[in-house]
């Protein structure tokens, strides 16, 4: 039986938690990043295995630092709720795309889409030759993550100088971009 958003956003809260623990390596993603990645990891144009993208979680840039789990039960807890994340977000994007929520934080201006945007730019790494065939009109859709998950487009946002306003509009936006991306690479019968 597939679980409910609101089953799926107790999950979560508990994963941020266990995100936060001593025993979590520092080079770990946090719950926005984690989200961006395995968005764009699911949404790749060549399949990536959950098993293929999880050494990401823990070390983003490398993928070789690993966790000290205190114990057997904190460890299948945590991959426990990283996979049913894995799998609620397949679901979404692939069968009910109308329920698709990217996981944003919230900072004392608003919504904070940066660390979603550079946990998609992350998922795309695993396969960055993959990525390389996108159309221009897909690299336009794009943008929005190039421009707050790379260091030149952070350098652009300093020129921009976007008002809140404009950083909602894209955060509102992103979720399209999302999936017309797996679209892209996934189409629906």
């Amino acid at each position: 039986m597939p679980q409910t958003t609101t089953d799926h956003n107790a999950k979560l809260e508990r994963l941020d938690a266990l995100l936060l623990q001593d025993w979590v390596p520092n080079a770990a993603m946090d719950l926005s990043m984690l989200d961006g990645f395995f968005t764009a990891a699911i949404s790749s144009p060549k399949d990536i295995a959950f098993d293929q993208a999880l050494p990401r979680v823990w070390d983003v840039e490398q993928g070789v630092v690993e966790p000290v789990f205190p114990s057997r039960e904190a460890a299948e807890e945590m991959l426990g709720l990283l996979r049913e994340h894995w799998d609620y977000l397949a679901a979404m994007l692939g069968q009910t795309p109308d329920q698709f929520d990217p996981v944003f934080s919230e900072g004392p201006e608003g919504v904070v889409i940066e660390d979603w945007c550079l946990g998609y730019i992350a998922g795309m790494q695993l396969d960055p030759k993959s990525w390389d065939g996108l159309s221009d009109e897909m690299r336009d859709v794009l943008e929005p993550v190039f421009l707050y998950g790379t260091d030149e487009g952070e350098d652009l946002l300093k020129e921009l100088a976007l008002t809140p306003e404009q950083r909602d509009d894209i955060a509102r936006a992103l979720p399209d971009m999302a999936l017309a991306l797996y679209d892209e690479f996934h189409p629906r019968p």
